[in-house]
């Protein structure tokens, strides 16, 4: 008699639970579960966890350091939440046979693709695979964030040592649409590590491999184009001494618009010539008897216009005078500094 009454006080509190309007868990006759009293908007769903004002959790607990997941499936496929025993957080695939997609660790590390461990690491994202971002990626840049800042050297010699490989990636897994793996184009991290050092990184993985900072070429680039510019530059002005520097005799048979007076001269001349209207840039060059450049002027002017030159610094001799406009010689003459 007593079991009797026991089990009809159980069933009976069981039935206010599932009745009681403002009961904290119902059961509903769909069979879906609603726990707290608050009214979601929109409602639905087999489990309903709701609350006004107040932190909502929900918890799959174990009490040790074991796997715990909680799964999502449907007939095809499955995903789920979960922790590893180490303690690193994982969204897993494949119910039968889990394996993680997206793995992050207490300290902030994530890995797509890629098994973390519960320790620190060098870069907060690691990816196995490609990435393709539509509208770029951004660096912070700004000076404000930066200090002893000094200009790249040796540019050139640095990007001269460099050679580009082309190679395969050993492991690379082949995408459905492709055939073959993919042909890479790059360096090589422990040829870059002799020249540049500080592009390259060393991984904490078991292999010890190295990564190379693909962005810092980009400054040593930049400077060996102005250093390779810069020597075209000099290149340019020795042609033009050598084209200018013709014999003296010929020089003389030429009937030329450019000339100075006095001439011969021991300190201020006077240089007459006329500056193509179109011209984008033009010079007065000066050279020695051994072609060497003495002297560049640049002239601003247009038409016909004049130059007084102080030559009392010159050593005596003969010295050619070549009318340079957008880096093609005009004309030349002799100038004789006594």
């Amino acid at each position: 008699m007593k079991t009797i009454l026991n089990t009809t006080t159980v069933l009976c509190i069981l039935l206010s639970l599932n009745l009681n309007t403002n009961a904290q868990l119902k059961v509903k006759s769909d069979g879906s579960v609603k726990i707290g009293s608050a009214s979601p908007s929109p409602s639905g769903g087999k489990l309903e966890i709701t609350g006004i004002n107040e932190t909502l959790e929900a918890r799959v607990f174990t009490g040790s350091a074991n796997i715990a997941r909680v799964w999502t499936v449907n007939s095809i496929y499955a995903y789920a939440f979960g922790i590893k025993s180490d303690g690193v957080g994982v969204i897993y695939k494949n119910l039968n046979s889990p394996s993680g997609i997206i793995q992050f660790n207490q300290y902030s590390t994530v890995g797509i693709g890629y098994n973390l461990e519960a320790t620190t690491y060098p870069y907060r994202l690691y990816v196995s695979g490609s990435a393709l971002t539509y509208y770029g990626s951004w660096v912070n840049s700004d000076v404000r964030l930066k200090n002893n800042i000094s200009m790249v050297d040796n540019a050139l010699s640095k990007v001269l040592r460099l050679q580009g490989k082309k190679y395969y990636y050993t492991n690379e897994p082949i995408i459905d649409t492709q055939k073959t793996p993919p042909l890479h184009y790059g360096l090589i991290s422990q040829e870059v590590i002799e020249i540049i050092p500080e592009l390259v990184r060393e991984n904490n993985d078991s292999l010890k491999t190295q990564a190379i900072n693909y962005d810092g070429f980009i400054p040593f680039l930049i400077e060996a184009i102005k250093e390779q510019q810069q020597q075209i530059t000099e290149m340019q002005e020795k042609i033009q001494s050598l084209e200018s520097f013709t014999s003296l005799n010929e020089i003389e048979s030429q009937s030329s618009e450019l000339y100075n007076f006095p001439n011969p001269v021991q300190d201020v001349t006077q240089f007459n010539l006329s500056i193509p209207d179109g011209a984008r840039q033009a010079s007065l060059n000066i050279f020695d008897s051994q072609g060497k450049l003495i002297k560049r002027i640049k002239i601003k002017e247009r038409g016909n216009t004049e130059i007084i030159f102080n030559a009392s610094k010159l050593a005596t001799g003969i010295y050619i005078c070549s009318l340079i406009a957008d880096n093609k010689l005009v004309e030349s003459s002799k100038m004789i500094v006594k």
